[in-house]
């Protein structure tokens, strides 16, 4: 039997590892299957003999004494607090981002659902803000963005991701800010809103919370 060569074996290796890296499991048929090509067969490189070594002599030299002025390095510790926020993975959510008269709308989604009811609430909000405003723009974000074990999935890389998106719709016309609905989507923006009002499905639950929220709005209004 022939023995394989190291460009052999690396290609090997690499080929092996690339398959465990997709899930699949290499595996080596030890009998060839009926009618199977036969495929040749590398035995692997011996290993050198080793070279005998001297025996090492039974008198130990006398260690070198540190002198007491010499302090030892200090060796610098991570803070637990920061390593333990990096590695926290934060648990799914998902915001809805709208941006009407001139102004993007979030609200945390408990439910991780868009009720046409909410959607049609923001829209008039932002009319009366802006004195009859086009048609609105709205997306939802829902974290995580990919399911994938190799895709940071922090608390502070979500926060990001849900700025981007925000950038984005406010760049076609929601410019003067922001306003939170609710109470929860605080939590998961980078940016403070200008005004926080009550979450849609609560003022669709109760009509006195529409009033309070005109109180706030209307010094808003352009």
């Amino acid at each position: 039997m022939d023995t394989a060569s190291e460009q052999q074996i690396a290609i090997e290796q690499r080929r092996t590892g690339l398959l465990r890296a997709m899930g699949i499991e290499p595996l080596i048929s030890v009998v060839p299957a009926v009618n199977a090509r036969p495929l040749p067969r590398l035995a692997l490189p011996q290993p050198a003999m080793p070279v005998p070594q001297a025996k090492p002599s039974n008198v130990t030299p006398p260690m070198a004494k540190r002198p007491a002025s010499q302090a030892r390095p200090e060796v610098a510790k991570p803070e637990p607090a920061k390593a333990e926020a990096a590695a926290q993975a934060a648990p799914p959510f998902s915001e809805l981002v709208a941006c009407a008269g001139g102004w993007i709308w979030l609200e945390h989604l408990a439910d991780r659902l868009v009720r046409k009811e909410q959607l049609e609430l923001i829209q008039a909000m932002g009319r009366a803000m802006d004195h009859g405003a086009p048609k609105m723009v709205y997306q939802q974000f829902d974290w995580p963005l990919i399911d994938h074990p190799q895709v940071p999935r922090d608390l502070e890389t979500s926060k990001q991701s849900l700025s981007g998106l925000i950038a984005r719709l406010g760049r076609g016309g929601g410019k003067r800010g922001i306003l939170l609905l609710g109470e929860e989507v605080e939590q998961y923006i980078v940016k403070p809103g200008v005004a926080k009002l009550p979450s849609t499905l609560a003022m669709l639950d109760n009509a006195e919370l529409k009033k309070a929220a005109w109180a706030i709005m209307k010094p808003l209004r352009s």
